[in-house]
């Protein structure tokens, strides 16, 4: 079953700048087979913007009609909890993290690990949350599981990964290289090895970051906001409280040469993630 409609959008009620993208109203049904109907494309429903909704056929609604179970939206209201630092704070892993840290913490004394190092963190924020793009314009991703880069926390002694589970990983040293950039040494756990992270700052205003990893044999460059400038940028939330969605959500976003980004910055191509 395949299904297409075309309709201009003659007004943009909300100030957003995904939806200032949108032209044209696509629905498309991807799938329709017994267990489901997901339908993916640009659609708005009451006046929200969706990029994909999942109907669960086996279960139904008390009115008869197929459960809806995931839907990839953009966030409508500046006013949504998930727009809260606290939200974030919180999608880190909440008291839940401090416990694995007290735990991790055993475990260094009884292989007989040093203590921790402290570092300058400068001013740094704590909580950092992966940046993505959607045709071109910057957004913040909730996702119903765990994003991709992972969220992070750099606290005075440790960069912290929110996966399914918390990773934690020492800091040995910082220095403050310029304005803009900032460099920490990491030392190796039983699940990555040394090396060294640069932090670029290339917004001012909103913090957002490169964060520049190299490793023994290899490099990595992520894009990273503050979760405290979570509401300078559109948000798209993928939800799907009854059971798990299992379709890649990643496909949503641009593919983003980041380390070319940060080359734009550097060189003064790049003024801001707007432009």
């Amino acid at each position: 079953m395949f299904l297409h409609f075309e309709i201009i959008i003659s007004q943009i009620i909300l100030n957003q700048n995904i939806r200032k993208t949108i032209k044209e109203e696509c629905k498309d049904t991807i799938e329709n087979s017994d267990r489901c109907l997901l339908v993916k494309g640009e659609f708005i429903e009451n006046d929200t913007l969706f990029f994909t909704q999942e109907f669960l056929k086996k279960r139904l609604t008390k009115y008869g009609q197929p459960l809806r179970n995931t839907t990839i939206f953009l966030e409508p209201s500046k006013d949504s909890h998930y727009y809260t630092q606290e939200y974030w704070i919180e999608h880190l892993g909440g008291e839940f993290w401090k416990e694995q840290l007290l735990y991790w913490n055993q475990k260094r004394k009884e292989k007989s690990h040093g203590s921790l190092q402290k570092v300058n963190t400068f001013g740094l924020p704590i909580d950092w949350i992966p940046l993505h793009f959607y045709k071109g314009v910057p957004c913040a991703y909730v996702p119903c599981e765990v994003d991709v880069p992972v969220q992070r926390r750099l606290s005075d002694s440790l960069l912290i990964y929110r996966y399914l589970e918390v990773d934690f990983t020492p800091l040995e040293k910082s220095d403050k290289l310029s304005e803009s950039l900032y460099h920490f040494a990491f030392a190796a756990t039983d699940w990555s090895s040394a090396g060294d992270l640069y932090i670029h700052i290339i917004d001012k205003k909103t913090k957002a970051a490169v964060w520049e990893y190299h490793y023994q044999d290899e490099e990595e460059y992520i894009l990273m906001i503050p979760v405290e400038s979570v509401s300078s940028f559109d948000l798209i939330v993928c939800n799907a409280p009854y059971q798990k969605y299992f379709g890649n959500q990643q496909e949503l976003f641009d593919k983003v040469d980041v380390k070319a980004l940060l080359e734009e910055a550097r060189s003064g191509k790049r003024k801001n993630l707007f432009n």
